[in-house]
């Protein structure tokens, strides 16, 4: 097998069905590059230092890039971030979790070869 321009051009964030237990069914979708990259940056300073204002929001960033419905657009938009970070922190551990799971299950397939 060949990676060719073509084939790593397909490579579009892929939407799946999940249900999160006490919510149901939703949507999640894997982050693009750009996505995981602007994440990836706002975790630290300008000088490199962590920015623990920005880790403390991780979570709810999970919640803003991955949730979509079952075109893959967004459930929520940056906008919303405020409001979501408002919310009962143990109902969102199972929602954090489930897309935490998804996540992983998704490194574990790709780390395997499949």
């Amino acid at each position: 097998m060949t990676l060719t321009r073509e084939k790593l051009l397909k490579l579009k964030p892929k939407v799946e069905k999940i249900t999160i237990e006490g919510f149901g069914e939703t949507y999640i979708r894997n982050l693009t590059e750009l996505q995981r990259s602007k994440r990836m940056t706002q975790l630290f300073d300008k000088n490199g230092k962590p920015d623990f204002k920005e880790q403390m929001r991780s979570r709810v960033y999970s919640i803003v890039d991955q949730l979509c419905n079952e075109d893959g657009k967004p459930l929520f938009l940056e906008g919303d971030i405020k409001e979501i970070m408002a919310l009962d922190s143990n109902q969102l551990d199972t929602i954090c979790n489930a897309i935490e799971d998804w996540n992983i299950s998704k490194e574990e397939k790709n780390g395997s070869g499949e």
